[in-house]
């Protein structure tokens, strides 16, 4: 279910890198009691959800509610000359969190250093 605790409430980037937009909802489990995230893909409008009662891949099965998470925008390296996707990212408490980065499949848990 659609939820308002965790900030923001919903984001969009670019985060399979099919250069469509995604967007990102904030969501709960059935139960409302675990947050979560629901990344929903443009291109072929699949629905992955991290959180709410699903495992996030740090061990757990939620978002912090009282956390929050965002998007962090592509950037583009000049010597390269190439940009880098959009990133979602869980603030789990202090100084803890991770990255959620599309692996073609599946949404993984990158821990912060």
């Amino acid at each position: 279910m659609l939820s308002s605790e965790l900030n923001p409430v919903y984001a969009v980037g670019d985060f399979d890198r099919d250069g469509l937009l995604d967007m990102v909802l904030e969501v709960k489990d059935r139960g409302g009691l675990r947050c979560g995230i629901a990344i929903l893909h443009r291109i072929d409008r699949s629905v992955h959800i991290v959180g709410a009662g699903r495992p996030v891949g740090n061990g757990k099965d939620e978002v912090a509610c009282r956390g929050g998470w965002g998007v962090q925008p592509a950037e583009y390296s000049h010597r390269d000359g190439i940009f880098s996707p959009d990133l979602l990212y869980v603030i789990a408490g202090r100084d803890r969190g991770g990255w959620l980065v599309w692996n073609g499949t599946t949404y993984v848990w990158v821990a912060w250093d």
